[in-house]
């Protein structure tokens, strides 16, 4: 009955021209949907993602040479994709998906406000199509709030945010039609627990959020049916979770182990210590399972992701000063972490491919301008002496996979090694000022 009256009134006051600067924002906010108010909530942390590629020019029979005759290197650098994504962290971590920066040597994000800003690959899983990014500048960045995926409801409203065909901050809304939604290629199911949304998902879309009706991310838009609009994709919020966790875990992405583990499904201030490794570094500091890490170098935490992405910016070395909360004390706790010992997993990668990598040391990167990982060890006798690696390469491309890290490289030599297939190799070699191409056997 009052929204009738406002309405009337308005119409009143628009006959007789009086209305004053108060009338007309009563006259927005009659208009200020949830849609609107979750858009305007959401849209500053919308990016654009444009990619170039570098089209480099390689001998056609590199494969058949294996590492015996480098070729010219060189070549251009070609737009090769637009995408969209979204600020997850204040310091500039994006989330993304991985189709819209595979294969590319420059990434430019571009910002709400008009800014186009140079970006690094942090880490993608090309498996679950999803990828980080942080972006070369200091911020902060508006971000987006992460929600949930297990109390979806058919029927509710969605959002999807982006920009398609470069037309940037475009908004579509529609409705929930599905979840765990098979998606199929080639006859074959690909994913088995995709959101389904009849809001229009167009091609530069990939990577930017789906939004519930409060303005919170359900899930990263991915596709659209190829049969025609209102059925769109979105991989479920905690798939992407779980691979941002991954992702920025400081055992993976700098070497760091810290010796427990953090509850990523959490979303309130602090980072909730889930588990404690009871050999690991943070046992011996006294941090135990349930305590809250609050503030690192005295900067307080807003979240796990921001715990997560200020460990993986803190210098190699040295203690990490935490500020923690246990009950209903504030403790001050200094944890020094430690190199993380390999792993069962990563023991068995190294034996079937008989080499050992790590990420690109800074200096290195900076002499050579390359981004790759660096053989540190040959076994003799081992596929990869074979085919003629030695210490010191820079693997550049592994299984057609571009700007490496270790991380990456564990999961593509993990995911050849189920197939039992040979992997495609590009390295740089330093002391010849060469490049090189092949095939590496794994040995099974």
């Amino acid at each position: 009955m009052r929204l009738r009256t406002g309405i009337v009134a308005l119409i009143v006051l628009l006959s007789s021209g009086l209305i004053t600067a108060q009338d007309a924002d009563a006259r927005r906010n009659l208009r200020r949907t949830p849609v609107v108010r979750a858009v305007e909530k959401v849209g500053p942390a919308v990016v654009s993602i444009r990619t170039q590629a570098l089209v480099r020019r390689r001998h056609p029979l590199d494969s058949f040479f294996q590492f015996g005759e480098p070729d010219q290197g060189g070549g251009t650098l070609q737009d090769y994709s637009l995408g969209s994504g979204v600020l997850i962290d204040p310091k500039g971590y994006v989330v993304t998906n991985d189709h819209v920066i595979r294969r590319a040597d420059r990434i430019m994000v571009g910002l709400a406000d008009g800014r186009v800003l140079n970006a690094e690959l942090v880490g993608t899983d090309s498996q679950n199509d999803i990828a980080v990014l942080r972006i070369h500048d200091d911020g902060p960045f508006p971000t987006a709030r992460l929600g949930r995926d297990d109390d979806l409801m058919v029927g509710e409203t969605t959002i999807a945010l982006g920009n398609p065909f470069g037309l940037s901050g475009s908004v579509t809304t529609g409705v929930l039609s599905h979840t765990n939604r098979e998606v199929r290629f080639r006859g074959k199911p690909v994913f088995k627990d995709f959101i389904q949304t009849s809001a229009v998902i167009n091609p530069g879309n990939s990577g930017g959020p789906l939004l519930n009706i409060l303005g919170e991310v359900i899930g990263i838009n991915v596709a659209i049916h190829n049969r025609g609009p209102g059925i769109g994709f979105a991989i479920p919020i905690s798939r992407v979770r779980e691979v941002v966790y991954n992702v920025l875990d400081p055992r993976i992405s700098r070497r760091l182990w810290l010796g427990f583990d953090v509850d990523h499904e959490r979303e309130d201030t602090g980072a909730l210590v889930s588990e404690v490794d009871p050999k690991g570094p943070a046992h011996e500091a006294g941090i135990r399972a349930g305590d809250v890490i609050v503030a690192l170098n005295g900067k307080p935490l807003r979240s796990w992701i921001d715990f997560e992405t200020a460990v993986v910016e803190t210098a190699r070395g040295g203690a990490l000063p935490l500020q923690v909360r246990r009950g209903d004390r504030t403790l001050e706790v200094e944890l020094t972490p430690e190199p993380p010992p390999p792993s069962p997993a990563e023991q068995a990668i190294f034996k079937a491919v008989g080499f050992v990598f790590d990420d690109l040391p800074a200096a290195l990167a900076r002499r050579t301008g390359l981004k790759g990982v660096l053989v540190t060890r040959v076994d003799a006798d081992s596929p990869a002496a074979e085919v003629g690696l030695q210490p010191g390469d820079l693997i550049l491309e592994l299984g057609n996979v571009r700007n490496l890290d270790r991380a990456t490289c564990l999961r593509v030599i993990a995911a050849y090694l189920r197939r039992g297939r040979r992997i495609p190799v590009y390295l740089y070699r330093e002391k010849d000022d060469g490049y090189y191409g092949g095939d590496l056997p794994i040995r099974r």
